[in-house]
């Protein structure tokens, strides 16, 4: 259910009764948009099967890799984990957080200003995080500044919300919008000005027109979600290689 909502705005190129595979190879670099997503859990013949149908499907792309996510509440078995970890994976669990958005412990902070981008501050947003992106090559500088146009556009169902201190880019978060829910992706604020309520004051702008918010995290930052009025609604494993 709760993933079905996370991964609305992905593109979906083959659905069965095992896995959905969403796939944009104008966006091959970016491994979120390329994903197999399994909504019941495979067996050891599926998964190897399923690895070489990626393979196929993924061919033409610039760099080799696997994205997955495992089903939903339901634990990775620890064969598994040694299975996978053997074979290079890189295993993470994830938490799925939601909160009725009128319920959230959030506030405006005087220090900052909150604003969409937009085809006004598109280049100081791509200025920002160029040397980010060219570490990857040219190639993904490319594809990050299509999806990032898309954001600002407003075509792809999200938005990118900027906060503005002193007429520079402080902190940042995206917001992908469904019919009752916005999900918190891409969080993010300068360290040196942690701790001031602008986080809060990202989330609190992205969230007015929701009835209710999710968003994905790690256990690490259980306790900050869980004091701005967050409860755990699900989990999943997901599994990387490069």
């Amino acid at each position: 259910m709760y993933k079905e909502i996370l991964m609305a705005h992905l593109q979906k190129k083959l659905v069965t009764e095992r896995y959905i595979y969403y796939s944009r190879s104008d966006l091959a670099l970016r491994y979120d948009n390329n994903l197999l997503d399994y909504q019941i859990m495979p067996d050891r013949d599926s998964f190897k099967e399923d690895l070489d149908f990626i393979a196929l499907q993924q061919k033409g792309y610039p760099l080799s890799y696997v994205n997955i996510a495992f089903p939903e509440k339901i634990e990775l078995p620890e064969p598994w984990q040694a299975q996978l970890y053997g074979e290079g994976f890189e295993l993470k669990r994830f938490l799925v957080f939601t909160a009725p958005a009128a319920s959230l412990n959030l506030s405006d902070s005087g220090a900052v200003r909150i604003e969409e981008l937009s085809e006004t501050s598109y280049q100081d947003y791509m200025d920002k995080h160029e040397e980010e992106y060219r570490q990857y090559g040219d190639t993904y500088y490319q594809q990050m500044s299509l999806f990032n146009r898309e954001l600002a556009s407003n075509t792809s169902g999200g938005k990118i919300f900027l906060a503005i201190k002193k007429g520079q880019i402080v902190g940042e978060l995206t917001a992908w919008y469904s019919q009752h829910f916005v999900e918190i992706d891409n969080f993010i604020v300068d360290e040196d000005l942690r701790g001031q309520g602008i986080g809060k004051h990202l989330q609190d702008r992205a969230v007015k027109t929701a009835d209710s918010v999710i968003l994905v995290t790690e256990e690490d930052n259980r306790a900050m979600y869980e004091h701005q009025g967050y409860q755990e609604a699900a989990f999943y494993w997901s599994a990387f290689k490069s």
